[in-house]
């Protein structure tokens, strides 16, 4: 009989803080550039119950952690009109000597908490060391993880926030002034958001460009973070033409990560022009920012290894704090 960890949004929240989460995130993205992880292509299948409605299944094995896995996820894009999450799923961990499922964890959680986390290893490994105007294209769960993210490893002296509806974008500054105790302002327009901005977050659920390469500063930083489909872009072609690339796994990427794909199809760039893994620059395997003025992109689609990495984390903390449930199975 085998006994079956059940972590529940709760706990992923209480155990897994943005510094804890930035070097699990470090770590996985290493071991993913060394080849040491087992990352298969994400599988997905279209649903007929809502527009761009999809089920993913994304599998993967860590070379040193205790247990391999899959996150499955149903994502409903337009659930944030009705107040929802987009994304709703589990982390299924199953243990690597026999094959027995161990537990269960709200994967949901752990994709909210790991994408700003990933965001940020790829700023403290590419923008300025002295960046801190920061523009977020976007006002929802991600763009509030950002800011607190991107905050950890830049000193942030500035934010500026755009968004489609001004009413929610005026909002959410309010909010993050006070939790923050910055300038945070509401900015009517994107190219007002961003400029002459250090590091840009587009983390919006937009499927069509919002940001374009003449907006952006030299020596800017920017994270493509809100789209993960071959169908959906945040920055135009010419942002990944004009910038320096890299990405997360580039198997994902040339498989989901929209923006980079319509660059390569219109034939600004070719797959070679990628810079490469940002976790081969955070290994010291390859040569990030080059000069004060070069703008660098960082491409974020998500990968399996990040989420296992979190998830062997929060079982073996989960043990430790007596958080989650037990059922024998």
């Amino acid at each position: 009989m085998t006994s079956l960890r059940m972590i529940a949004g709760h706990a992923v929240r209480e155990m897994l803080d943005d510094a804890t989460c930035i070097e699990l995130v470090q770590d996985a993205m290493i071991a993913t550039s060394r080849g040491d992880t087992v990352q298969p292509p994400r599988w997905m299948m279209a649903l007929p119950t809502a527009p761009h409605a999809v089920l993913g299944l994304m599998p993967g094995l860590l070379p040193e952690a205790p247990c391999f896995g899959a996150k499955v996820t149903a994502v409903y894009p337009d659930n944030h009109m009705l107040g929802l999450p987009s994304h709703q799923s589990l982390i299924l961990l199953y243990e690597k000597d026999h094959g027995a499922p161990v537990a269960v964890i709200d994967g949901a959680e752990v994709t909210a908490a790991r994408t700003a986390p990933a965001s940020a290893v790829a700023t403290r490994a590419l923008a300025r060391p002295d960046a801190g105007d920061l523009a977020i294209l976007g006002y929802g769960t991600q763009a509030e993880r950002h800011i607190a993210a991107i905050r950890h490893v830049r000193p942030v002296r500035r934010i500026r926030v755009w968004g489609r509806s001004a009413e929610r974008t005026a909002a959410f500054a309010a909010t993050q002034a006070d939790r923050t105790g910055l300038p945070v302002e509401a900015m009517a327009t994107v190219e007002a958001a961003v400029d002459g901005a250090d590091i840009i977050c587009t983390v919006s659920a937009a499927r069509s460009p919002i940001l374009d390469a003449n907006r952006i500063a030299p020596g800017a930083h920017v994270n493509i973070v809100g789209s993960s489909s071959r169908d959906a872009l945040e920055v135009s072609p010419a942002v990944i033409a004009g910038s320096r690339v890299f990405v997360d796994y580039l198997p994902a990427t040339l498989a989901l990560g929209g923006d980079v794909i319509e660059a390569i199809a219109t034939g600004l760039i070719e797959e070679g022009d990628i810079a490469g893994e940002i976790g081969s620059v955070l290994a010291g395997l390859l040569t990030g920012r080059r000069s004060a003025d070069e703008i660098t992109a960082y491409k974020s689609v998500g990968i399996p290894a990040q989420d296992l990495a979190c998830a062997n984390f929060l079982l073996r903390e989960s043990s430790r704090r007596a958080l989650g449930e037990s059922v024998d199975w």
